[in-house]
């Protein structure tokens, strides 16, 4: 075995074969940075994802590529050439003592090598092949060329995302990928708990349109709901979607850059007020904002006149005006420190560079520094997605060099005894649901936590959630609702993220309520909460508490900072987590303020990581009989999708930031208009061959030998006039046009999708993305399906998410056990309000 195996390295006894190019490496480095064996498996040349940059000290080169730095560590290489016989039979050798294949291949290549799941199921019937693709294994798209701005537009991302007035955006660097790469490890540790269970291997066929959808919110459900389709004109800066009212600034300058600002009413008001008191202690707060009532909330009082209202709104656009006066009078740190003190909802756009010199993310411990020996250096690494208390996830070593482990790797005796290891673990447990038997008990709203539970929800586990009878999930109150009436049973966005589940209201702080909680932790296998730090242990529900009453309680605290560090209480949302990240300022023009990310853009890449970790401890809990507790900080776990962009300044000194849809590897790369009211195609061009082919799909074909033109790089020195080319020939097409001529002609390119194109997508429908539920206060109505499909133990469709309060009778006489009078005492006490 590798080195630094330890026992609470949850995965040491398991083995990968890590065929994955560049778009998929960030699946084998979760397994393998949690313990697993993961062996990259490269041609004789080196995998071709070593010359995709950034690299070292700016030099391209097979060893120096940021990018593979970033997605390899902790693996080990070996070099074989799976185009000739004696690779592939080597290969064979190698699965028949390997519990996984992990592939990125364009669909149906593996079976023209013979090594599609079936013949890698005969020579190991307990296989786990993990298939990444750009839009599924089958169906009328899955062959077509997608590099990462064509799966940001036919995911429906770009179409939300910039300004009115400019084609819509991707972020600046790729990520499309990488959510499909921490699906595949996600959907590879289900399948691993259900192989420890029942000794059966399965097929993970990942789609990375499907993960971009998620992506999109609440965008097909508007669709769905009121016919409309949302764009970018009705979302700004993160500030979510907004169909019946233009969206808010919620972007400011400040002294040294920008910061992200939502400003409170209503309820929330007194944090306004406070904003107020330290803007009148600078001489800054004039009658206007010390006279407003923040409290009061006129926009949404049904009992106010329409002129009241409208005077009330023109105060806060004239307040929030003012607020951006002080603004410039501050740095970012300022700001940020002020809303520390004072909880407001304003953060940093940090950029690259921010985040390197983060006195939080220094103060927890995040970066890491890894050993080159080969060059003689360190460099400084984004560290772990989470923490636990009984498993390490760590940056065992560096990412490997070519072949550098072919010796130890290709002996055959180590690989004997470790799959006889794995082989007798199998239990034969017969059924097709992945999590049947398991218990998870839920305390998490809006949508980090809600979606991490669907995970389980959808594969069998008996989950319960947990609400406030008066303060029920935040994601109730979001829009769209049907037929546009605001009742907590007729949110959309809140079925999204909450089929399949039991609901139950529970005052907490009574004392009955507190010991119902305490009973339900007794019969939980999993908690999950998303609370801010320290309202769990308030409550007494903390990990302390209730693994007192249940050792093998598996307890999951997600947060946007973590539950500790300087900076833990800040209390944004999702938005402003993409700020602090980075993602915002990586998406924009040039020329220009950033545009931001639509919406809380890393609130879809937490859930993964915190998935994993449970699954881990689940498997780690096989083997010690007990329970931990896992710290997971959203913005952490984000902050794995800017990997090779923090290394570049870590090592290289250079800031990565926004540059529209442009690609430095590609030209052209952009987003084109078309023929119909905002409609848009991406095109996306890498060689001389795929401009040749687009010269000719266009109908000129001698701009291909234009010496303006010819090249690579001369198409990026002249790539303003370049795209006045193109877009001349895509305005007289709708873009369904532009995308079949071209990908006919072996050139990527793909709409930028609508909700209403996402409804009809060929592909999506094929794979049934929309599932179909009812529910009695929203009737008829679809949901988003996970993005990936497990050939033995599908997710299913088990209830509707639950009405407020549903299931409380349910819960408590049939799981709990409880007689009719100590429910009726309940009832009495207003434990279920």
């Amino acid at each position: 075995m590798p080195e630094s195996r330890s026992r609470n390295h949850p995965l040491s006894e398991f083995r990968a074969l890590d065929l994955t190019d560049d778009r998929g490496y960030l699946c084998g480095k979760i397994l393998a940075d949690l313990g697993m064996d993961v062996i990259k498996v490269e041609s004789p040349q080196g995998d071709p994802g070593r010359h995709k940059g950034p690299f070292y000290h700016e030099q391209p080169g097979p060893e120096n590529s940021l990018f593979w730095w970033a997605y390899n560590t902790s693996k080990r290489s070996i070099t074989l050439d799976l185009a000739a016989t004696v690779g592939r039979a080597q290969f064979l050798e190698l699965v028949a003592a390997s519990d996984f294949v992990i592939e990125s291949f364009v669909p149906g290549y593996l079976g023209e090598l013979g090594l599609d799941y079936e013949n890698l199921r005969k020579a190991n019937p307990k296989i786990i092949l993990v298939s990444i693709s750009a839009f599924g294994q089958n169906g009328p798209y899955a062959r077509y060329k997608a590099p990462d701005i064509v799966c940001m537009a036919m995911g429906g991302y770009m179409n939300l995302t910039g300004t009115p007035d400019r084609a819509p955006l991707r972020i600046s660097v790729p990520q499309a990928y990488l959510h499909a790469a921490s699906e595949a490890a996600t959907a590879a540790m289900i399948a691993l708990w259900y192989r420890e269970r029942s000794g059966v291997g399965q097929w993970i066929d990942i789609s990375v349109q499907e993960c971009l959808v998620w992506e999109t919110f609440s965008n097909h459900l508007w669709w769905e709901f009121t016919g409309l389709n949302p764009s970018r004109a009705n979302a700004r800066e993160g500030s979510g979607l907004h169909l019946r009212k233009p969206p808010p600034q919620m972007m400011f300058p400040c002294k040294d850059g920008h910061v992200l600002f939502q400003m409170f009413l209503g309820q929330h008001g007194y944090r306004t007020n406070a904003l107020v008191d330290r803007l009148d202690k600078e001489g800054m707060a004039d009658e206007l904002l010390k006279q407003m009532d923040w409290q009061s909330n006129v926009l949404v009082d049904p009992t106010r006149p329409e002129r009241d209202k409208e005077k009330y709104q023109t105060q806060v656009l004239q307040a929030r005006e003012r607020f951006g006066r002080f603004f410039l009078t501050k740095t970012k740190r300022e700001l940020f420190d002020l809303a520390l003190s004072t909880a407001q909802a304003l953060a940093p756009v940090n950029s690259i560079a921010d985040l390197l010199a983060d006195p939080h993310l220094k103060a927890r411990g995040f970066w890491v520094t890894v050993e080159h020996p080969e060059l003689a250096t360190q460099a400084i690494y984004p560290g772990a997605p989470f923490v636990a208390s009984d498993m390490h996830y760590c940056l065992r070593r560096k990412a490997p060099m070519i072949g550098e482990d072919n010796a130890a790797v290709l002996g055959r005796n180590r690989w004997h005894a470790s799959h006889q290891a794995a082989v007798e673990r199998g239990r034969g447990e017969d059924s097709d649901e992945v999590f049947k038997g398991l218990r998870v008990l839920e305390f998490t709203w809006v949508t980090v936590g809600p979606r991490a539970a669907r995970y389980f929800a959808d594969h069998g586990a008996a989950v319960i959630k947990v609400e406030a009878p008066e303060r029920p999930d935040l994601g109730r109150t979001v829009e769209p609702f049907r037929d546009d009436v605001p009742e907590p049973d007729r949110s959309g966005w809140y079925s999204l993220y909450n089929v399949n589940k039991l609901g139950i209201t529970i005052d907490l702080h009574s004392s009955q309520g507190k010991a119902l909680a305490m009973r339900l932790a007794q019969w939980a296998d999993v908690l999950i909460e998303s609370f801010r730090p320290g309202v769990m242990q308030r409550l007494g529900l903390d990990y302390d508490a209730l693994s007192e009453v249940n050792p093998r309680l598996i307890y999951a605290s997600t947060s946007m900072l973590g539950q500790s560090g300087p900076s833990s209480q800040f209390g944004g949302f999702g938005h402003h987590a993409a700020a602090m990240t980075g993602f915002t300022d990586l998406t924009g023009w040039p020329d220009r303020q950033p545009a931001g990310v639509f919406w809380a853009y890393t609130d879809h890449i937490a859930p993964q990581f915190l998935v994993t970790a449970i699954v881990a401890a689940l498997l780690r809990r096989e083997v010690t009989g007990k329970g931990q507790y896992i710290e997971q900080s959203q913005n952490e776990a984000a902050l794995q999708f800017l990997a090779p962009w923090l290394l570049e300044f870590a090592v290289n000194g250079k800031i990565r930031t926004r540059d529209g849809n442009r690609d430095p590897d590609a030209a052209p790369h952009g987003c084109y208009r078309c023929a119909g009211e905002d409609r848009w195609c991406v095109i996306a061009v890498y060689t001389d061959q795929e401009w040749r082919s687009l010269c000719q799909a266009i109908g000129d074909p001698s701009l291909a030998d234009d010496p303006k033109f010819a090249t690579v790089p001369a198409r990026k020195q002249h790539e303003d006039e370049l795209d006045h080319i193109i877009e001349a020939w895509t305005t007289r097409l709708v873009p369904e046009t532009v995308m079949h001529a071209l990908q006919s002609a072996g050139v990527a390119a793909g709409i930028v999708s609508r909700a209403e194109d996402l409804d009809h997508d060929p592909q999506l429908r094929l794979r049934r993305h929309y599932l179909t539920f009812e529910h009695p206060a929203i009737g008829r109505h679809q949901v988003d399906a996970l993005p990936f499909r497990l050939s033995k133990t599908p997710a299913k469709q088990y209830r509707h998410s639950p009405c407020l309060g549903e299931h409380n009778v349910y819960v408590c006489k049939e799981i709990l056990g409880l007689s009719d009078e100590e429910y009726i005492e309940l009832v009495t006490a207003g434990t279920f309000g």
